[in-house]
Parts: structure tokens; C-alpha cells; sequence
């Protein structure tokens, strides 16, 4: 394969983010090729897209015109699946959590650094473009001093009681869902694992956690997270230095609204609005290039999301 040939893709799932986003994202990107979609609901997939369709989830990966696969299936089945196509020399982009222990995590890259090929955790997030004012704001003491606290929080109502996202068996739960975002940008900034202080979880009569608050601390900085199904879309991230702070108001979920970023030092107060950017188009873009690139194993935190997030739930 050279620079100028599409990747050639297989998509597992077909759920809203899969339907509504990386489809018609798909359609307009030369990058990629669409080759073949595995789902246990055909019926959400849209007509013009009925020939992709793989009688399973293992006739896509098992598809030798397939050369990379996105993984969009419910929590319980990532593992498994992003194992199964490691082990055919496919590239995986899979979205979070990659895994739901951190064993598997770790048996996962593993895995990709001895077939040589791409495996990505999709935390969209980390490709919006308000990431490079906010390190040029923290990095080496920055305009905020040296960082010691974090609050993020990452919030939105789940109505449907049989929604997957309250099964248990299908690794539901506000923690792997939105909480993991939290974990990620709290690892993803303060380079360190998180230790649990404190934590109050409330659970559903099936034992499914619907919201979170946390404290912890990682390294020399504390922190809180708050994360739930308890009300309509609210997130935020704040970092307070020892001269200031920065506010991202929009963290995760920032493709219709913008992302405002507001810095408080001893200079005053900044605040610098950034545009709506698709997140999930630059992670595939990033995603092809470290195909075509000799980096295997980017920069993941998935092992330290686990742990902390088992601390809580075990």
C-alpha cells in the first residue's frame, strides 16, 4: 500500500455516532474506502449503504479487501473484537474504552506491536483544535504557574431505561461511558495515574452506576470528577494553577457549539473562541497517517482509564 491508495475500511457497529457522524464523514474523505459493515442491527444502516452489509462481525474482519477497522459495537465486545482483527494484521481504530480491564488493555497493544499494525483508542477529543491553546496555556509552568487542581465534569440525560447503556452485561454505565473522558483528559494532562480519595456512585435497581463524583489526586495535582445520566448535556474542564486558571467550557462534545477557552492570570482575564472543527475527521485523518507512518503505538492512557475506573467499580 503507498501514500496515494484509500485504506481500505470495515466499520463494526451502526449506532448513532457510526450512522449520524462517521458515515457521512466517510462519504467526503479520499482517505478511506468503505468495504464492509458488521452489525447486529442492519436496519440502522442507510439504504445506499445496504451492499456493505457482513452477515457478522467476523465476515468483515475476516474480509481480505479490508485493511483497517473502525470498532463502534457496545463496551463488552471491543476487546474481543479489536482482538480478533489484530491478530489478521488489520489496523484498528476502536472507540473507547478500548477494553473494560486493564489486562486486556494491556494484552491489546501487545498484541499490535508484535503484528505491526495500528491500533487507536477513539477519544475524539483529543484531535479538537482548542488542545493546542490550552498546552501552550499549562505547559512547563505556563501562563498559569505550576498545575494543582483539575474539576472536570461531563454530563447527559439517558431517557430510554432499556437503553445499552444501562445493561450491565453490555458494559453500560456512566463511568465507561463519560467518565472515561474524564479519566482521559485528567491522565492526558497530569501524566500521572490517578489514586482514588473519595468517590459516591449511585446505581439504578439493575446495579448500573448513573452518576459519579470523585476525587483523586495523580502526582503532586488533585482533582474531581463529576460524570452522569442525571441531566441534559453539561461539561467542563477547569485547571487551577498556582498564579491562575483556565476554563474550557465544551471539552468532549464541541462540534455544533464552539469551544470558549478562558484564561485568568496575573495579566487579567483571556478568552479565546475557537470554531466548531470536526474532531472525529481529524482523528481519521490521524488515524490514516499513522498507517502510512512507522509509529505503531501512539500515546494512550487506556490502562491507567481502566484502573481507575475498576477502583470504582470493583
Amino acid at each position: 500500500m503507498n501514500e496515494f491508495q484509500p485504506v481500505r475500511l470495515g466499520i463494526l457497529g451502526a449506532g448513532r455516532i457510526v450512522v449520524d457522524t462517521v458515515l457521512p464523514m466517510l462519504a467526503g474523505l479520499s482517505a478511506f474506502e468503505l468495504v464492509g459493515i458488521g452489525t447486529s442491527f442492519p436496519e440502522s444502516v442507510p439504504l445506499h449503504l445496504k451492499n456493505m452489509l457482513h452477515e457478522s462481525y467476523e465476515a468483515v474482519i475476516s474480509d481480505k479487501s479490508c485493511d483497517a477497522l473502525y470498532i463502534a459495537t457496545s463496551n463488552n465486545l471491543h476487546y474481543e473484537l479489536a482482538m480478533e482483527a489484530l491478530r489478521s494484521g488489520k489496523h484498528v481504530l476502536c472507540e473507547k474504552p478500548i477494553a473494560t480491564e486493564v489486562e486486556h488493555c494491556v494484552e491489546l497493544y501487545r498484541t499490535a506491536l508484535e503484528a505491526n499494525v495500528i491500533l487507536d483508542e477513539g477519544f475524539m477529543y483529543r484531535h479538537a483544535k482548542y488542545w493546542g491553546n490550552l498546552t501552550d496555556s499549562i505547559s512547563g509552568g505556563g501562563l498559569i504557574g505550576e498545575l494543582e487542581f483539575i474539576d472536570v465534569n461531563f454530563h447527559h440525560r439517558v431517557f430510554r431505561k432499556n437503553d445499552i447503556r444501562f445493561r450491565k452485561d453490555k458494559g453500560g454505565g456512566c463511568l465507561l461511558d463519560v467518565g472515561c473522558y474524564c479519566f482521559d483528559v485528567v491522565h492526558k494532562i497530569a501524566k500521572n495515574p490517578c489514586t482514588i480519595l473519595s468517590s459516591r456512585i449511585w446505581k439504578n435497581e439493575a446495579g448500573v452506576e448513573y452518576y459519579a463524583h470523585v476525587t483523586f489526586e495523580a502526582g503532586k495535582i488533585t482533582g474531581r470528577i463529576t460524570c452522569g445520566y442525571d441531566r441534559e448535556l453539561e461539561q467542563g474542564l477547569l485547571l487551577q494553577g498556582s498564579h491562575g486558571t483556565v476554563h474550557v467550557d465544551y471539552p468532549f462534545i464541541n462540534q455544533q457549539r464552539g469551544v470558549c477557552l478562558s484564561l485568568t492570570s496575573n495579566s487579567g482575564i483571556k478568552r479565546i473562541r475557537l470554531e466548531p472543527d470536526n474532531a472525529y475527521l481529524t482523528e481519521f485523518k490521524e488515524f490514516y497517517r499513522r498507517i502510512h507512518g512507522s509509529e505503531v503505538i501512539g500515546n494512550h492512557n487506556s490502562e491507567w482509564n481502566i484502573a481507575a475506573i475498576c477502583q470504582l467499580t470493583d
